[in-house]
């Protein structure tokens, strides 16, 4: 049996996540049983309906695979060659010609058991994605960059993508994502990533949506001994977007370090779940995540840390802030920490407030506009997490576009 089989008999055993699912809270899709599936053709295309690709932080020389409405187009994409121990391809091209995929590393070993209702009807689609591996004892030269595009105009249609991304022992791999999305549909991304002993991903994903496009992603992953993951995840867009990063860290001194910025416009709603499994001793794992929030919008964060009982010496850190732009803005916060093990280092916090209007007034006695001095704080809000991403040139476009939305988001929520 396929796993998109399978996948479609567990739908059979699931109902439709609603308020009541504690995970579903805040963010559940009452009417997603009327959504229909976006027709898409396999047919190469000569331009991508948007193109912000010279906006993206990544040098000229990068490796770059278009993906648009979950289609590779090859003639669009600078891929690395067969020398390089990197594969870039569809997924069901993998799938058709057997690309020598590990038992444990097929599409569907990781969310058949741990996806949820919208990543189970994902792959009863069979939906469409990439495969990437990189082989044992590879260090990637370049940069690997995902553009995506997903253009759906109408309300109510959904466009299911799936991805599987394997490294090989002692592999390594720097992977960005910018994710853009026009008209008034939604993507429903399911992303299965493999680590095995010793490699390593850094892993960034810089959501770009429309004002009015919906978006529910998962990302599931499998560590193994002495693997390092590291995820950033920018959300800079979307009318209502939930975001499920699920981490298992199966072998010993596996390391985690997840680090967010949501941005949630005038009204808009964006929600981060998170759950780090600490399955093996001497693991760690690191959670930051900040929050600007507009007038009217919405912020959720559920952070969770679960440990073993046999995952002794654990060693875990969770925090998230958030910073109202309006009165009417919420956050929504709880990071937890479940734990079976006596001998860990866990901790976690919440904070959540406005601007000090003391200083906000001391700021516009020295001559600076409301929006100016505003804009100053919240900038000194983020600074020290976009400071320690990883490479200048992701820093600097974040820290760009991040001044850039805040002045847009001022403006509005003043």
């Amino acid at each position: 049996m396929s796993y998109s089989d399978q996948a479609a008999g567990n739908l059979l055993n699931h109902k439709l996540p609603d308020y009541r699912d504690e995970d579903w809270k805040y963010t559940h899709y009452s009417g997603f049983e009327h959504y229909k599936k976006l027709q898409t053709s396999g047919n190469p295309i000569a331009h991508p309906p948007l193109a912000r690709r010279s906006t993206t932080p990544f040098h000229e020389d990068a490796w770059i695979a278009v993906v648009v409405n979950g289609i590779l187009q090859a003639n669009l994409s600078n891929l690395p060659n067969h020398s390089t121990g990197i594969r870039v391809a569809k997924l069901s091209e993998a799938i058709s010609d057997d690309s020598g995929l590990e038992p444990g590393y097929s599409p569907g070993a990781l969310a058949l058991a741990k996806g949820h209702y919208y990543s189970q009807w994902a792959m009863a689609q069979g939906a469409e994605g990439l495969f990437i591996r990189v082989n044992s004892g590879i260090v990637a030269e370049k940069h690997l960059l995902i553009h995506t595009i997903n253009d759906i105009q109408q309300p109510q249609q959904v466009l299911p993508t799936h991805h599987l991304i394997v490294l090989e022992s002692n592999a390594a791999l720097t992977l960005s994502e910018t994710q853009e999305g026009s008209g008034e549909g939604m993507s429903l991304s399911l992303q299965e990533i493999h680590l095995s002993n010793q490699a390593r991903l850094e892993h960034s994903q810089l959501q770009l949506w429309g004002n009015e496009f919906e978006c529910i992603q998962q990302v599931l992953v499998a560590q193994q001994t002495e693997s390092h993951y590291a995820h950033f995840a920018y959300c800079g867009g979307g009318a209502k977007v939930r975001n499920q990063l699920t981490v298992m860290q199966e072998g010993q001194l596996a390391l985690t370090e997840l680090t967010g910025l949501v941005l949630p416009g005038v009204g808009k709603h964006v929600d981060n779940q998170t759950l780090i499994h600490h399955q093996s001793p001497h693991t760690s794992s690191r959670q930051r995540y900040r929050s600007l929030v507009a007038r009217e919008g919405t912020s959720v964060f559920n952070g969770k840390v679960y440990v073993n009982p046999g995952a002794q010496k654990t060693d875990a850190y969770q925090h998230h802030a958030s910073l109202l732009m309006h009165e009417t803005a919420v956050s929504n916060a709880k990071p937890e920490l479940e734990i079976y093990a006596d001998d860990v280092k866990c901790s976690h916090g919440a904070t959540a407030g406005m601007l000090d209007a003391g200083e906000i007034h001391y700021m516009r006695s020295r001559g600076l506009s409301e929006v100016q001095a505003r804009m100053m704080l919240q900038e000194a809000f983020v600074r020290d997490l976009l400071d320690s991403l990883p490479g200048e040139s992701l820093r600097l476009w974040c820290h760009n576009h991040c001044s850039d939305r805040l002045n847009v988001l001022n403006q509005l929520s003043i």
